[in-house]
């Protein structure tokens, strides 16, 4: 229950290489809804960020969560930005409420505790159950995807054989300001870029249009993907306008983005948006436009 941060490919990574389910679930879920997701998923453990720990406080009792793992927004920074992150995001703008939770351990303790320990190798399958992701059905409850590992290797398999050509081997910096908990961004942005051994840039709160186009004024960025609404809060920020796009090779739209989005954009950068068409049990990418490689 992160938002991005390096913290969730940390323990994803680490949840799958030790033969275990991750279960993804987005921060800003009710009370209701984290209720209803762990509980359908059976989930025992819970790794959160304690500026959403007070959400998990009302209803972990209903829950069969054993043992929970807090960690805050600059855990993974460098000793002081962590510091001085976590500091602010506390007492400063005071964006940690209060909760009282037992059974809770850092989560910097537990890669001290890992980090003493040998990896014991697990047998796993590609038949065998890697992630459960959680989508709205059309009864407006939302339904656990269960993903195998060969779900996810084969897609990325074929979303590289679609954009591969437009990328180039670890050279890659993707602007990364989807959330993770959602398979589209989760296996484009993070699983594929870094099979491509490329870069991952966490935008931690995409609504801060400002603080976003300011990261990506400091990396020669390569790649983005978004929602109509993000491209859209993009054209509309002066600094936006002005960015450096002699790097960028590569635009991936999900959902639906609306032509006069998609022109203005085109115009902006030089790039069109490729659309995109998936589905979470698809894990995600079923289809998506081709990729244009006359101007790379």
């Amino acid at each position: 229950m992160l938002p991005n941060v390096l913290q969730y490919p940390v323990a994803l990574f680490g949840v799958l290489r030790a033969g275990l389910v991750a279960v993804s679930i987005n921060p800003m879920a009710t009370p209701e809804e984290l209720q209803y997701r762990l509980r359908v998923s059976g989930a025992k453990t819970i790794l959160i960020v304690a500026n959403f720990a007070y959400v998990l406080a009302k209803v972990i009792e209903e829950t069969d969560i054993k043992k929970t793992i807090i960690t805050e927004i600059g855990d993974l920074l460098p000793y002081w930005k962590a510091k001085v992150v976590n500091l602010v995001s506390k007492h400063i703008k005071r964006l940690v409420p209060d909760y009282s939770l037992s059974n809770t351990i850092r989560f910097n303790e537990v890669l001290n505790i890992g980090n003493s320990r040998q990896l014991q190798s697990i047998a796993i399958t590609g038949e065998d159950l890697a992630l459960i992701h959680y989508k709205q059905s059309a009864e407006g409850v939302a339904r656990g995807v269960m993903l195998a590992h060969r779900n996810m290797v084969a897609n990325i398999q074929q979303i590289v054989a679609c954009i591969g050509p437009a990328w180039r081997e670890g050279e890659e910096v993707m602007m990364t300001a989807l959330p993770l908990h959602h398979i589209f961004c989760l296996t484009l942005n993070c699983l594929c870029v870094l099979y491509y051994g490329g870069l991952n840039v966490f935008i931690t709160n995409p609504h801060n249009i400002p603080l976003f186009v300011s990261e990506m004024r400091q990396r020669k960025f390569t790649a983005i993907t978004g929602f109509n609404a993000l491209f859209a809060a993009l054209l509309k920020n002066k600094k936006f306008l002005q960015l450096d796009f002699s790097s960028f090779r590569l635009a991936i739209g999900g959902f639906r983005v609306r032509q006069a989005v998609a022109e203005r954009w085109q115009a902006v950068t030089g790039l069109p948006i490729i659309g995109g068409y998936g589905l979470t049990e698809a894990s995600p990418m079923v289809c998506m436009g081709p990729v244009d490689l006359s101007g790379i």
